[in-house]
């Protein structure tokens, strides 16, 4: 009836191996759903990755600014800087 909402990839940045990544996305709203910033990592570095073995570890509630960036600071550690109009959801530490 309202279908799904819409996806854009925003970024995708490597860990400094070329082993993991992280992808953000931007999911448009509709009448249902809120507009939303999404940060997955997954294993392996391609250019069409498999969303079902992706880990949300991050999503946020747009607000009107898409300012996130992502940065690996190692090969287990990715940094998430979000601007104060992104309203987070979920936030995930994975160790």
């Amino acid at each position: 009836m309202f279908g799904e909402p819409e996806k854009e990839i925003l970024n995708t940045k490597y860990d400094n191996l070329g082993v993991r990544q992280a992808t953000t996305f931007e999911y448009g709203g509709n009448a249902v759903t809120n507009a939303a910033i999404l940060v997955s990592i997954d294993l392996g570095c391609s250019d069409n990755p498999d969303d079902s073995k992706k880990k949300i570890v991050f999503s946020a509630e747009n607000k009107g600014g898409t300012a996130l960036q992502t940065e690996w600071k190692s090969f287990e550690t990715l940094k998430i800087i979000f601007s104060d109009r992104l309203e987070p959801v979920s936030q995930i530490d994975l160790y």
